[in-house]
């Protein structure tokens, strides 16, 4: 059966993990390097996400066969992201925007800022 694979940064595999994605953690873009060959000769990746900075490692014409193979599809993304609270919203707000787009429903959330004793 196809499946996808990511490489990214171990704190960035975490949450890859939380969206049941199969995640391998690189530290450098010479394992990254390897662990892409490693995917493609294995057969049963159909998608490789890769942490933009990683793919930087890459020879210019390995990335060019890449794009010539239908399997596995290279997937940049980048790394980087922001956790930005527009002003006036809270962070509560923003969590349930998110997995609302990415579950299409509505959620209560409650952060709670006390430690409770008990």
């Amino acid at each position: 059966m196809p499946r996808v694979l990511a490489l990214a940064r171990e704190e960035l595999c975490l949450g890859f993990a939380l969206t049941g994605l199969e995640c391998k953690a690189c530290a450098g873009k010479d394992e990254a390097v390897k662990a892409i060959v490693e995917a493609a000769d294995a057969g049963d990746v159909a998608i490789l996400i890769v942490e933009e900075w990683l793919l930087e490692g890459i020879d210019p014409r390995m990335r060019a066969e890449f794009q010539r193979r239908a399997k596995p599809l290279l997937v940049a993304v980048p790394g980087e992201l922001a956790w930005e609270v527009a002003e006036g919203r809270a962070p509560d707000d923003l969590v349930a925007d998110l997995v609302r787009r990415a579950v299409g429903g509505r959620i209560g959330i409650r952060f709670d800022t006390e430690v409770r004793n008990g």
